[in-house]
């Protein structure tokens, strides 16, 4: 969140000062981190089901570990669609301004 931050703090001040657009790839240290996360968590998640869980609920609590993520992505991407984009932007609902910079 931290990364985030300080990307989302310097897009505005760039765009609000200089006018330039700046390049995707400054998101690129957030999914980086995120991805890396990601990954130690499950590798211990999965770690801790085998090794501290009884013999038959190693695959079930696995499994729910999985679901439990898929359920968070899903949501997550159900709060992402506000609305379809409109052919015309001046019906969009989802901006009300004329640049999202301000």
């Amino acid at each position: 969140m931290v990364t985030a931050a300080l990307v989302e703090n310097n897009r505005r001040q760039i765009a609000e000062f200089s006018n330039q657009k700046i390049s995707i790839f400054w998101i690129a240290p957030q999914f980086l981190i995120f991805g890396l996360s990601e990954m130690f968590t499950a590798v211990g998640l999965i770690e801790f089901f085998y090794k501290q869980s009884v013999a038959g609920m190693q695959s079930f609590l696995t499994a729910m570990t999985y679901c439990s993520y898929s359920f968070g992505f899903f949501f997550s991407s159900v709060l992402c669609i506000e609305d379809p984009v409109p052919a015309a932007p001046e019906t969009c609902n989802f901006v009300k301004r004329p640049s999202v910079n301000f």
